[in-house]
């Protein structure tokens, strides 16, 4: 990430915390908004289960980052056999009467201990501003409130308390149905809420979290790309050859199947790769089975995700972006990936997705075209026109200029902007 120049400063500093109950080493969001705030001179504390990665908090500005690390109860130390029986009565009897709070303790989730550390490690602390990142860290967030001060806020990335898939997980339990119920009320104190998608805000208002929610889109900063060849030997492109990338983690409902289904009708020499783990990870064996029944296997290449820093130079290496996101699922209907900001930051035309937001991208700054993403031969048709050497460079060319507005320089200051407006005007209602 390139250091932030100075933006302009606020005339008064805010002490705000960021509370995240994440490992911060692969989202960036947190930090990028952290970075802004202490660009313009606000005194921003980070408090999250891990750290971001350390160059990356080397390369920004000034923030002080709290991490819990692993999260444990304190259990009382076990009884052992050669204690004396006076031994063993005096602290059955130093124990006792806590023993049915520590054994509720157990029973709930991670969230209530995130939340405790919370309390201890702030206590007596004054913030002008808590921002919970999403409704896992609310908890923590309002623990911060009641044991120091500030005013609430929370920043949405996907739906609250929506499971897409049975499969993601078992129902919560009666304790973590309580804490879900303490947690709904909780989320409708935040005085002022951001999220990454209309769609999303729609849905917030629609189930009553937030009135309304600023939609601050999960973008990055901007840099210019170098067009490095990486990525083309690593998918084992031929002279000649065209490549086509989708980026995301790689599981049912992304849109992977049905563009391995379109390639028998896409253009030989355009090839398709994927960036990104695999969610199971027999999912790969699968989608590998499918090409292979298709005819198309070694047109299909699975590659590993790079690491953050490099992935939009690597990406750049590519010829265009495919994100045909299905809409079988709510939280995929509401969405708008930061995948797709990073590709048109590669400078890569995308084939999108009719869902609603990726939609409006797409259209708006003029950076791909739109298929119907149920249907491969459509998807085929879509690739096959955007990647004609007649429409490519188009293309190409608008997705430079639409970075220079899709980026986080100017998003990082809409968002400073919003927060500093509504502290003010809190400030002189009082």
């Amino acid at each position: 990430m390139p250091r932030l120049a100075p933006a302009a400063r606020s005339e008064k500093n805010l002490k705000v915390i960021i509370v995240a109950f994440k490992d911060l080493e692969r989202n960036t969001r947190v930090f990028r908004q952290a970075a802004a705030l202490s660009s313009r001179g606000h005194d921003v504390t980070v408090f999250a289960l891990q750290n971001p990665d350390r160059d990356l908090m080397r390369s920004g500005p000034d923030i002080r980052f709290v991490e819990t690390g692993v999260l444990a109860f304190d259990f009382p130390k076990t009884l052992k056999i050669r204690d004396e029986p006076a031994g063993i009565a005096q602290r059955l009897r130093k124990y006792g009467r806590g023993l049915w709070r520590r054994t509720v303790m157990q029973l709930f989730t991670r969230r209530y201990v995130f939340a405790r550390e919370a309390a201890r490690r702030f206590r007596g602390d004054r913030f002008d501003l808590i921002l919970a990142h999403d409704h896992h860290s609310i908890l923590a967030a309002t623990a911060i409130k009641l044991f120091a001060s500030g005013t609430l806020a929370v920043d949405y990335v996907e739906a609250p308390y929506h499971h897409d898939h049975k499969e993601a997980g078992p129902r919560p339990g009666f304790f973590r149905r309580i804490e879900i119920f303490v947690e709904r009320q909780l989320l409708r104190l935040g005085r002022l809420s951001f999220t990454v998608s209309h769609g999303l805000a729609d849905l917030l208002k629609e189930r009553g979290f937030a009135a309304s929610s600023h939609v601050i889109r999960n973008v990055r900063y901007h840099v210019a790309v170098s067009g490095q060849s990486s990525i083309r030997q690593d998918a084992g492109l031929g002279e000649g050859q065209k490549l086509i990338v989708h980026l995301n983690t790689v599981y049912a409902g992304q849109g992977v199947e049905e563009v391995i289904e379109a390639m028998p009708f896409v253009a030989r020499h355009i090839r398709f790769a994927t960036l990104g783990k695999f969610a199971p990870p027999d999912y790969e064996t699968f989608l590998r089975e499918k090409a292979r029944s298709l005819g198309v296997s070694e047109r299909v290449s699975f590659l590993p995700l790079v690491k953050s820093p490099d992935l939009l130079d690597y990406l750049s290496g590519a010829d265009a972006g495919v994100n045909v996101r299905q809409r079988t699922t709510l939280n995929n209907r509401i969405s708008l990936p930061n995948r797709v900001f990073e590709m048109i930051g590669a400078e890569l035309p995308v084939v999108s997705t009719t869902i609603r937001d990726m939609r409006n991208i797409v259209e708006t700054y003029g950076v791909g075209v739109i298929c119907d993403e149920t249907n491969p031969r459509d998807i085929a048709e879509k690739i096959n026109f955007l990647m004609h050497p007649d429409n490519l460079p188009r293309y190409k060319r608008n997705c430079k200029i639409a970075f220079r507005e899709l980026c986080w320089d100017r998003e990082g200051e809409i968002f400073s902007g919003i927060l500093e407006e509504h502290l003010s005007s809190r400030a002189d209602r009082r």
